[in-house]
């Protein structure tokens, strides 16, 4: 997995804030009984922990939580200035073809993002 340097203070602070109305991310969550309903994401918190496949796919109940990662990567470049991660997630993303295979790994970056983060701004 990549590793992603230390943001600066002031890109932490801006990490963890929520986006503006007019810059959400929308992500699709995706069942086979009630179809594709769009969720409104907010924050890089709200996308990390909305990222999600069910394990078991053949129930009726199961859904796949879809975000473009595309979309992410632009999300998190134009919204919050985040080019490294974005440029992390775009490669970690490459490295496999299923769009399930691609989950954990993006994630992981998200959530070691967030984790810098909050370090940096609880100090």
């Amino acid at each position: 997995m990549s590793i992603l340097s230390t943001p600066s203070s002031e890109l932490a602070a801006k990490l963890l804030a929520e986006a503006d109305y007019a810059d959400r991310l929308i992500g699709m969550i995706m069942t086979p009984m009630a179809g594709n309903v769009e969720q409104p994401i907010w924050s890089l918190k709200e996308a990390a922990a909305f990222l999600h496949v069910d394990q078991d796919l053949f129930h009726n109940q199961a859904s796949i939580r879809y975000l473009d990662l595309t979309v992410l990567q632009r999300w998190i470049c134009e919204v919050y200035s985040d080019q490294e991660l974005a440029t992390a997630i775009g490669t970690e993303a490459n490295k496999y073809q299923t769009y399930v295979e691609k989950i954990k790994p993006v994630k992981e970056l998200l959530l070691e993002r967030i984790k810098q983060c909050e370090t940096l701004v609880s100090a």
